[in-house]
């Protein structure tokens, strides 16, 4: 019975997590973001149907998805210069 619990121990000891997001802090990308829901300009990235999440970088032009000064608020990036949001509303 111990020897059933260390090899348990010693399989469980050998896995790691794994990061599944290819491009986690959104850096890399083929456009700067023009509109809402360009998820899919970050690299890796891709869109649901109906997309909530909004791409924002500090390559835009457009003062609603400029990091770190959009047009409702000042947030900065935590690593580099881009990140993904979105606006949720109650009514």
């Amino acid at each position: 019975m111990k020897i059933v619990f260390l090899l348990l121990f010693l399989v469980c000891s050998s896995v790691f997590a794994q990061n599944l997001v290819y491009n986690p802090s959104f850096e890399e990308y083929s456009n700067c973001p023009d509109g809402p829901a360009r998820l899919w300009y970050a690299t890796g990235c891709s869109s649901p149907p109906q997309n909530d999440a909004e791409y924002l970088n500090s390559c835009s032009t457009v003062p609603f998805y400029s990091v770190p000064n959009q047009i409702y608020n000042y947030q900065k990036a935590h690593s580099g210069e881009a990140f993904v949001g979105c606006i949720l509303n109650y009514n």
